[in-house]
């Protein structure tokens, strides 16, 4: 213990910074590899013909399969990109525009969920910050701070109220001269 110490003292002294494990340089030498080979694999893919949602669907599922074989994390613009699309074209589609294609909006879909689902379950198990969650779930996600707000008619004490009766309770605020309350009379 006490020489592992005395290593690192002579590590610091010489680059002024704390010296790094081994393990730690390989563990980032080998993720710069696996996520560099990830770029160059869906760099060179032919175009896509954008109708061709089974092409697309085959796409996704290699690139699953290349992120479990190569134990890189998925994520949606890595996977937009193995599918040959940009984020933009994906945020498009899922809302139903451009060429009115059903099935391709659903296919977007369900890579998004899938993605925020991964997302999902990575800060569950601590592997990321609920903070960066939160934000990936408001920014690719489409999750939002909602704020409930419920009000009944019953409430402001109008419900079983006439238009005249209306009128005659509101009177100082309503300018009979420019406004006219019509009642229609039930059949």
């Amino acid at each position: 213990m006490a020489q592992e110490r005395a290593k690192n003292a002579l590590r610091t002294q010489n680059t002024g910074k704390p010296a790094r494990r081994k393990q730690e340089t390989e563990e980032e030498d080998d993720f710069n590899r696996r996520a560099l080979m990830q770029i160059v694999e869906t760099q060179n893919l032919k175009p896509l013909n954008e109708e061709d949602v089974d092409e697309m669907e085959r796409r996704f599922n290699n690139y699953l399969k290349y992120c479990i074989d190569n134990n890189i994390k998925i994520g949606n613009l890595n996977a937009y990109r193995a599918i040959g699309i940009t984020a933009e074209k994906a945020s498009y589609w899922s809302l139903g525009k451009g060429f009115e294609n059903k099935r391709r909006t659903e296919f977007i879909k369900m890579v998004q969920q899938i993605c925020a689902s991964y997302r999902e379950l990575m800060m569950q198990e601590n592997k990321i910050s609920v903070p960066v969650g939160i934000f990936w779930q408001k920014n690719f996600d489409g999750l939002k701070d909602v704020t409930e707000s419920i009000v009944h008619h019953d409430d402001i004490g109008i419900s079983n109220q006439t238009a005249e009766e209306l009128e005659a309770r509101y009177a100082d605020v309503i300018d009979a001269e420019y406004t006219e309350i019509k009642t229609e009379e039930k059949r």
